[in-house]
């Protein structure tokens, strides 16, 4: 379910604005992606924003976040 497209809330899920879900995934996530994911809403270019399958904005995650992660050692 929470891989689904729109996570627990569903794809058609959306706020009292009109809003998507987005999702941003982090190793914790990087206050960067949160600041201009806030800003583009609050200046209105929300709908600017590319989502991927599973919510989350593509500028940032085109690889799995815990490729960049620096806490995990996938490859030991």
């Amino acid at each position: 379910m929470k891989r689904a497209h729109g996570g627990y809330l569903g794809a058609d899920f959306r706020s009292r604005w009109g809003l998507p879900v987005i999702n941003i995934p982090g190793c914790p996530a990087h206050p960067d992606w949160v600041t201009q994911i806030l800003v583009a809403i609050a200046t209105g270019r929300a709908k600017d924003i590319t989502l991927d399958d599973l919510q989350r904005p593509v500028t940032f995650f085109k690889t799995f976040t815990q490729f960049v992660c620096t806490r995990v050692q996938l490859f030991e």
